[in-house]
């Protein structure tokens, strides 16, 4: 009975996956044209060029190798638009304001005074600009302000 339960669970998350990609075409394409490229080049890349290698040679992808060959080019390639973003505030405020870079945010702090709002409005539109360059037609959100009070 537990047998039928695990295997009905996993029925379940297989029919929302299905029904997710069904909801967005595109994305299944990408997933299929990255796992090609894997079998294929043996690498899936970012848009900056960064490869993530194949270390099989199977035909069959791995389960494993299915997840990563769609999430490599997304991930690496935020991360490295996100570290254009984090240079470019250093370059405009320098680096005694940054207090911890986090994935995709960043915790800046600034003296208390009455340009912060100017610097924290500037510190957003380097984001949107680096974003913007990078992934253009893609409107980018910025939530700004005080973390305490």
């Amino acid at each position: 009975l537990a047998g039928n339960a695990a295997a009905n669970e996993r029925d379940a998350y297989a029919a929302k996956i299905a029904t997710f990609f069904l909801a967005f075409p595109d994305l299944a394409h990408f997933r299929t044209s990255q796992h090609e490229a894997l079998r294929a080049d043996g690498y899936v890349a970012s848009l900056f060029g960064n490869r993530r290698l194949r270390t099989t040679t199977d035909e069959q992808l791995s389960l494993k190798e299915q997840r990563w060959a769609m999430n490599h080019p997304v991930q690496s390639t935020a991360s490295l638009v996100f570290k254009e973003a984090l240079n470019g505030i250093i370059a405009e405020f320098g680096v005694e304001p940054l207090i911890l870079p986090v994935h995709d945010a960043v915790l800046l702090q600034f003296p208390d005074d009455e340009h912060f709002d100017g610097r924290a409005q500037r510190a957003s539109e380097i984001m949107v600009e680096r974003f913007s360059h990078r992934v253009p037609g893609v409107r980018a959100t910025i939530k700004a302000g005080a973390f305490a009070e």
